[in-house]
């Protein structure tokens, strides 16, 4: 059994405009005339899903087939098209392919290639190229693929529900270090004072991937330091509290600056600072 039923209803604009208006008249009712109509089909052998066309043959048996839409235009691309030579020969191998999927009998698959070959001879395919795609198709076992899938023996898999570590938030905390290495012939240095991204006013040392270091100054913040690089690994060592007249915070830099530098012998070639002066101290 299988009936088609057209049936017509209201359009959406007057549906709009019956709802702004106040209108006690049914909408279903209302503009009749200029509504879209809307096809139901009802059927008791098949049904369309997709791109898949199911159906029950005359042993009782399910049997799949490819489903295209009445109003389907074709929208193959060109052989002509400007795109690289092996998209264009690919694309006939995956369209015939997928219909030999789609396909559970052969019959229905060579109803299907035909009409798939005149709409890529309308595209301007050779017959060469089809052919081949058309030969791969069908060598293709279309019961080995899903063989492979589901196996001798199909079973039913549950999923494994959330656990603990999947409902709780993963966090890369790790916990603030107070020691900074020094140089090879000293011990470690302790970080005395507390600084963090936003402290202003910091001495900080730049470790490069080669394993020297560079003594550098900010009145900035500090994580305005390392934003443009994500290699160097930069450590805030000490924090120079900043006063009412810049003059001196900048000159208390350069001195601790300077001393960072000849504790840590950072100087070329040794490290990576140049131009180390006393001139602060003066």
């Amino acid at each position: 059994m299988h009936s088609r039923v057209q049936i017509r209803g209201a359009s959406p604009m007057r549906r709009v405009e019956a709802v702004a208006s106040g209108s006690s008249t049914p909408l279903g009712t209302k503009g009749s005339k200029n509504a879209a109509p809307c096809t139901l089909e009802i059927s008791y052998e098949a049904v369309n899903f997709l791109d898949i066309h199911i159906y029950q043959d005359k042993e009782n048996n399910l049997q799949t087939s490819v489903y295209r839409k009445n109003t389907a235009t074709n929208n193959l691309l060109h052989a002509n098209s400007q795109h690289p030579s092996y998209l264009i020969k690919g694309i006939p191998t995956g369209q015939y392919l997928r219909v030999r999927r789609l396909c559970s009998t052969l019959g229905n698959f060579k109803i299907e290639v035909k009409k798939l070959y005149d709409r890529f001879k309308q595209r301007g395919y050779s017959h060469n190229c089809l052919k081949r795609a058309y030969k791969r198709a069908l060598e293709s076992d279309r019961n080995e693929d899903l063989k492979e899938v589901i196996g001798n023996c199909p079973q039913i898999t549950y999923r494994q529900s959330k656990n603990l570590k999947d409902r709780l938030i993963q966090s890369h905390y790790k916990n603030p270090s107070t020691k900074f290495l020094g140089r090879l012939d000293t011990n470690e240095y302790i970080i005395k004072q507390f600084m963090n991204c936003t402290t202003t006013g910091v001495i900080y040392v730049m470790e490069c991937a080669c394993g020297k270091r560079y003594v550098g100054k900010t009145k900035r913040e500090f994580r305005r330091c390392g934003r443009y690089n994500g290699v160097m690994k930069f450590t805030a060592v000490e924090h120079i509290k900043s006063t009412t007249r810049i003059g001196d915070i900048d000159n208390k830099l350069l001195q601790c600056e300077a001393e960072w530098i000849y504790w840590l012998n950072t100087k070329v070639p040794a490290g990576l600072n140049e131009g180390f002066t006393f001139s602060p101290f003066l």
